[in-house]
């Protein structure tokens, strides 16, 4: 466990059962990392391969493995990896990016509201605003939500 988190390895192949720790916990720990991890064991029972799956392990290989199945599986187990990273990193920045939108339709419609002027007449001064200092529209919206928020709570 402490040479998985120093080293961050690619991957991590272990027992699920060992003498000096329980290998569900330790792979748990792996995973929370970020490193996937596949099990080599001798045990076979469905409550294994079950606990294994609920922890998120990209491989259960029962041993004997014959040869040629080892290299396999951590090919395919790393490029799982990969691929569930990169759709990881694209669901972040796709939640960001509807944040934000969601941040500049906040500003405009208070903008329009304030202001007494339509949604599309207060999106181009937000847009206007945004190219004229160079500064991302989301910046410009946060600016705006501050600053006209803070207004409509005075008349309040």
């Amino acid at each position: 466990m402490q040479l998985s988190r120093a080293a961050l390895p690619d991957l991590v192949l272990m027992d699920i059962r060992m003498p000096k720790c329980d290998g569900l916990a330790a792979a748990e720990r792996i995973i929370a990392l970020d490193i996937p991890l596949v099990f080599i064991t001798a045990y076979s029972q469905l409550a294994y391969v079950e606990a294994a799956k609920r922890i998120g392990a990209y491989g259960y290989l029962v041993k004997p493995i014959p040869e040629g199945e080892l290299t396999a599986m951590a090919e395919v187990a790393m490029s799982t990896a990969w691929r569930v990273r990169r759709l990881s990193e694209e669901l972040a920045s796709v939640s960001q990016r509807e944040r934000d939108r969601r941040e500049v339709e906040r500003a405009r419609d208070l903008l329009a509201h304030v202001e007494n002027v339509s949604q599309e007449i207060a999106y181009a001064r937000l847009r206007s605003e945004s190219m004229r200092l160079r500064t991302p529209l989301v910046q410009i919206a946060r600016r705006t939500i501050q600053r006209l928020g803070a207004r409509t709570n005075e008349r309040k």
